[in-house]
């Protein structure tokens, strides 16, 4: 998941991006976004069908801004300039 998310990183930098992924992968995510354990992300609800937005800043930090949103119109990802993938 490292390796991956690294590279999505460096191919999308400067973009916003929508990742359409398993909860275990959100979970990796969310616990280097915010510099914490695993382990201690396994205790965030993270339902199915449910989005997570991280804002990654140009030094290389990450901020969680929500947090199971229910769902998401596509014209909401349309209008944001979102890659879809």
């Amino acid at each position: 998941v490292e390796a991956a998310w690294q590279a999505l990183l460096a191919e999308h930098q400067g973009k916003r991006v929508l990742i359409l992924t398993h909860a275990a992968v959100m979970r990796v995510i969310t616990s280097k976004a915010l510099d914490l354990l695993y382990q201690k992300v396994l205790r965030f609800e993270m339902a199915h069908a449910h989005f997570t937005r991280l804002r990654l800043y140009a030094d290389g930090e990450m901020s969680l801004i929500q947090h199971g949103l229910a769902r998401i119109e596509a014209t909401q990802i349309e209008s944001a300039g979102l890659d879809a993938f």
